[in-house]
């Protein structure tokens, strides 16, 4: 990691420079670009883009040099001059840059756009060690051109087209996409985004991807445009909740106002992280702070991507937990004429099914699975990763990312270290001024009130198994406020989703009440007092449907985590497939003095005395 950040952006002097230069391109005299002016037209606008990105980079996460940052310039041409221009100007800055071409990709592992334009580029969960870029500019045309054609119109569509995949596939969520290209010939948004039909993905790949930031064109027409994109933070499960009373689509074909707000909480509640952070599976205490703080203020946070580099082990588990409810369910239609997968065939439909030490039933067709033969199989491969909970102690450096923590090597997602600094410093907010005032912290072989934090208790990998016919939960949460006299004490019980199995529409995740982990918040919703119900009384929506218009439905990726305060109403989305069984792994985060009483019954094991 860079020390100084702010020394890969060279002096003062030299960017006063570049701001002579842009000031000079974006004049009412813009040069056009004839051949006497290419070099320093292209030198202008690639200096122009070279600060763009810098500034961009910085204000996104300021822990991480330029030299951390990946950048992919893609073309259209395999003779565009700029790109070589563009190409030494962000390298002067020390960014880790990528040129791939129609005709091929040079040194880094970018696959070819010959082979991109013949196969389909896989699904996110089949992505094999992908490469991930923080931004990618398209260069849309050679920009010597002194004129347009419709051929190069239709030459630069599909390109474009060609392209779009490719970026969202590896261009990081947050992350900049940039469009350069001839005034002329630049596609407009409304070109970009509205070119199929509603029932396509076009639209869907670009305004539910995507969003226009910004837009530079030059005062004439030859002169180049520079059109910002930033893809969004996640993906909206928009099929999901059809009783929803708004219509996310209107006629005109743009986004309603409602989903402009799911997606504006979307952005609220999630870390963007950094190529670099994606590749190494570790956070800066940059994102480790926007963590704490979309927790705090969200009541969940999303970490796009902290597993990347631990998605095979994530299929592993899903797929253990999998194979264990397989051979759980065929024991018990034997032994206790029990039938998971056929719930009115039960006898007593309407009786719960009895809970065993390896499987809690939440309803019909959903089923938490927390161990068998296939899990056991796997902790095996990790240290201290038993069917058990254990202790996780903090030193008296926990409150930075400098902090160790005991038996955590080896451990797959509940000893990753980054998710512990987040949840063990969102559960001991410090003020520095009164804990050495906590004198009690001598008792029971304590540390005394030496500002260390107190230690958590996580609890198992495990699976929560939604299969087809799983209808949307009601809405709940899994912990109660410790008093009520505070809209918000800090967390004393966190959980850790990801996602065990690839991604499909078809199959609901878990869907979030921004906010709702405040009492002040949950009230406003539900209570029955008078003040509450004015509130409400000249609004467009009914008292009761109040908390819809801050329900959030994540889309996760293999590799996503979320975490959330477990105090926030939430509920499990439907599963509407016809054959896909959905594990979603977690692990259970709590104050070390808290008990969470599980509907387990530890008396009635499935799998004979295994533990």
């Amino acid at each position: 990691m860079a020390d100084d950040p702010w020394a890969a952006f060279g002096s003062d002097e030299e960017d006063d420079e570049e701001c002579d230069n842009r000031q000079e391109d974006d004049g009412a005299n813009t040069a056009t670009m004839d051949d006497s002016m290419q070099p320093e037209a292209w030198r202008n606008l690639s200096q122009r883009v070279t600060l763009f990105l810098m500034q961009e980079f910085l204000k996104k996460n300021s822990n991480l040099g330029l030299d951390q940052r990946r950048v992919c310039i893609m073309t259209g041409s395999i003779d565009c001059d700029f790109q070589n221009v563009l190409l030494d100007a962000l390298r002067e800055r020390n960014m880790q840059v990528t040129l791939s071409n129609c005709g091929g990709s040079d040194e880094l592992p970018v696959p070819s756009m010959d082979d991109h334009a013949t196969s389909s580029v896989p699904a996110q969960g089949d992505r094999k060690d992908a490469t991930w870029y923080d931004a990618v500019i398209v260069v849309l045309l050679p920009l010597h051109s002194k004129g347009s054609s419709s051929k190069d119109a239709e030459h630069e569509q599909a390109t474009c087209d060609m392209f779009d995949d490719y970026i969202e596939q590896h261009l990081v969520p947050g992350g900049v996409h940039l469009l350069l290209g001839d005034a002329s010939l630049t596609p407009s948004v409304a070109h970009r985004i509205g070119r199929d039909g509603i029932e396509s993905d076009g639209i869907w790949n670009d305004l539910l991807k995507f969003e226009l930031k910004d837009q530079h064109v030059a005062a004439t027409a030859t002169s180049a445009t520079m059109q910002v994109y930033v893809k969004r933070h996640g993906r909206i499960q928009t099929k999901s909740c059809p009783w929803l009373s708004w219509s996310y689509v209107s006629a005109n074909r743009v986004l309603s106002p409602a989903l402009l707000n799911e997606y504006e909480l979307l952005k609220q509640a999630t870390v963007p992280l950094a190529a670099h952070e994606r590749a190494s599976g570790r956070l800066t205490e940059h994102s480790i702070q926007s963590a704490m703080t979309a927790l705090q203020t969200c009541g969940y946070c999303i970490l796009p991507g902290l597993l990347e580099s631990r998605r095979r082990e994530c299929l592993q588990w899903g797929q253990a937990v999998l194979d264990d409810l397989h051979e759980a369910a065929e024991i018990l239609v034997t032994r206790d004429q029990v039938d998971l997968y056929h719930p009115a065939t039960n006898g007593n439909s309407h009786v719960a099914i009895n809970n065993y030490r390896e499987l809690s039933m939440r309803e019909d067709f959903r089923m938490d699975m927390r161990d068998g033969p296939r899990l056991q199989q796997l902790r095996k491969q990790h240290i201290n990763a038993d069917a058990g909970s254990r202790l996780v102690r903090f030193g008296q450096n926990a409150q930075t990312s400098n902090a160790t923590f005991h038996d955590n090597k080896g451990e797959f997602f509940r000893g990753h270290p980054d998710l512990l600094h987040i949840v063990g410093r969102t559960m001991n907010p410090q003020d520095e001024s009164l804990y050495q005032g906590n004198f009690g912290r001598h008792n029971f072989s304590g540390s005394g009130p030496d500002g260390s934090f107190q230690d958590l208790r996580v609890g198992p990998i495990g699976g929560i198994v939604s299969l087809p016919g799983a209808a949307d939960q009601a809405l709940h949460a899994d912990t109660p406020h410790l008093f009520e006299h505070l809209q918000c004490l800090p967390a004393h019980y966190i959980n850790a989703f990801t996602p065990g199995c690839k991604d499909n529409e078809a199959v609901g995740q878990t869907a979030f009440v921004h906010g709702s982990h405040q009492l002040d918040e949950t009230a406003k919703y539900f209570g029955n007092n008078d003040s509450n119900i004015a509130a409400t009384k000249d609004a467009d929506v009914a008292h009761d449907d109040l908390w819809k218009q801050k329900l959030v439905r994540p889309c996760l990726m293999v590799g996503d985590i979320v975490l959330f305060d477990c105090r926030i109403l939430h509920f499990g989305l439907a599963n509407t497939s016809k054959n896909i069984e959905r594990p979603l792994l977690y692990t259970n985060m709590v104050m070390h003095w808290f008990h969470d009483p599980k509907n387990w019954d530890n008396e009635r094991p499935i799998f004979g005395e295994s533990k």
